[in-house]
């Protein structure tokens, strides 16, 4: 039997914010979570390929958005196809006017404390490997 990858979070995001999204991407390390953003594309490979790829096999997807992020065609469609897959958890970097397809959805203020409180609880609980117990197998047929 072969071992699943390990559950990770994919961040998407404006590379004019890189440097704030680098610590976001920090913190949510601190607290334990496997992180995939696309500082680790490696040169010669098709961003659209590897992200696409990379959403897929994400157990959630982070969208943090900026006035920058609003204004991005890959963050767009990254923060949309996370919708459609049931990933998509947002965070505002700042305020801003967030797209109107994506605003019902709830988001944190990751200047909030209490708010990144909340979304570690999540982001945990999408992230830990649930365990596995010999009913699960009845349960799933």
């Amino acid at each position: 039997m072969t071992d699943a990858p390990a559950p990770y979070l994919f961040v998407s995001y404006s590379h004019l914010d890189r440097e704030e999204v680098r610590g976001v991407v920090a913190v949510l390390e601190e607290h334990g979570l496997e992180v995939y953003w696309d500082r680790e594309l490696r040169p010669g490979e098709r961003y659209d390929s590897v992200l696409a790829r990379q959403i897929r096999g994400a157990s959630a997807v982070l969208v943090a958005w900026s006035e920058h992020s609003v204004a991005s065609d890959y963050v767009l469609g990254e923060a949309r196809e996370a919708r459609d897959q049931g990933k998509y958890v947002p965070i505002l970097l700042r305020p801003c006017d967030l797209p109107f397809d994506l605003r019902s959805v709830h988001h944190v203020d990751w200047a909030d404390p209490a708010g990144r409180a909340d979304l570690f609880e999540v982001l945990a609980a999408r992230l830990v490997p649930r365990r596995r117990h010999r009913h699960d197998v009845y349960l799933a047929a």
